[in-house]
């Protein structure tokens, strides 16, 4: 349980989790792209 509470103890770690799905999302576009033919 500590694990998820540690954004709040450590500043330098941030609340959401944005600037990781938007890393992710040219891989999920592509993904799609290729699984609609």
């Amino acid at each position: 349980m500590l694990k998820y509470l540690t954004c709040l103890s450590d500043s330098r770690i941030p609340l959401t989790n944005n600037q990781a799905e938007r890393s992710l999302r040219h891989l999920v576009l592509k993904r799609k792209n290729l699984s609609v033919r």
